[in-house]
């Protein structure tokens, strides 16, 4: 009996109001008009919204509209916040053309309208110029997802080792359908006892550099990598905050490890502003952008300015 329940509330329609399919929960979305005024009812789990504004509403609003879909240039913007890449859109010359911005947990959703194509993509390319080719790309696109389908493509694997970050690298990661295929695993390390106990990495070393530091990054990567027999492995120590800092390492700060076979480790220095839950968020983002980059063309790793995020 499910009399009064929260789904058979889910099954009820306003009066003039048709049902808009959700593809990922059981909460319809609703469309209709109220007064002559078409309105449109979305769930509010971030998941399902923005995935019935992606291939329902927005279609439709650009078609009422008069626009065309491929009128529309869509990209993704990567550990670039909100408020600075529309002050960046600002400076570009842009006659003719619309553009507008939606902030999601993992991008930044950049749309340019009106005009010529190549006016679209002038102006795209402009943006590709500031923040960097690896930052801000074509499409919808999810970083982790593409990553993803990379190490796949190329048949490789990654282990992880995280200390502040918690966790959430591995988690995102397994998040993915077959993602036994590419990740063998990976290992919480917070305090030094357990970086020594678990990865082997020496006390005086810890001691020497200190546990946030390079040094500490690139033996986690290169430890966790040969102890899970992966192609790659990635650490992450830092100080997610709110307390915590210090001089030299102020709250925010991340270094990020990366050890492949045959290769001498490298480690990045990263430095981010927000709660602790979004430093950990764009430390891992940045983490799986180092992953990118590294698997595609590692020159590009030591590129100056890559890193220079907030």
């Amino acid at each position: 009996n499910i009399s009064g329940s929260a789904n058979k509330n889910q099954a009820y329609l306003p009066e003039g109001f048709s049902a808009i399919s959700n593809k990922r929960g059981s909460a319809p979305g609703l469309e209709g008009k109220i007064g002559g005024t078409p309105v449109y009812v979305l769930p509010g789990p971030p998941r399902e919204l923005h995935g019935m504004f992606d291939s329902y509403l927005l279609p439709l609003l650009i078609r009422e509209q008069g626009g065309k879909k491929d009128s529309v240039l869509e990209a993704s913007c990567f550990l670039v916040c909100e408020s600075g890449l529309e002050e960046a859109c600002r400076k570009i010359p842009s006659k003719g053309l619309e553009w507008g911005t939606r902030a999601q947990e993992r991008r930044i959703s950049l749309y340019i309208r009106g005009g010529e194509e190549e006016e679209r993509l002038s102006f795209f390319r402009s943006l590709q110029k500031h923040f960097g080719e690896e930052r801000i790309r074509m499409g919808n696109v999810d970083l982790p997802s593409a990553v993803f389908d990379l190490l796949r493509e190329k048949n490789k694997t990654v282990a992880c080792a995280e200390s502040c970050t918690g966790g959430l690298f591995g988690k995102i990661l397994t998040d993915f359908p077959g993602s036994s295929e590419i990740f063998p695993g990976g290992v919480i390390i917070y305090s030094d006892r357990t970086k020594e106990k678990y990865l082997g990495i020496n006390g005086d070393l810890i001691k020497r550099y200190g546990a946030v530091s390079g040094e500490t990054a690139k033996a986690a990567a290169s430890a966790v990598r040969r102890i899970s027999s992966a192609d790659i492995g990635i650490s992450f120590t830092g100080v997610a905050g709110p307390d915590g800092g210090t001089e030299e390492n102020p709250v925010g700060t991340v270094w990020i490890g990366i050890s492949r076979n045959g290769e001498e480790e490298r480690a990045y220095r990263v430095r981010f502003t927000g709660s602790r839950e979004r430093v950990r968020l764009k430390a891992v983002l940045a983490g799986f952008l180092l992953l990118e980059i590294s698997i595609k063309d590692g020159k590009s790793l030591d590129r100056q300015g890559l890193w220079q995020y907030s």
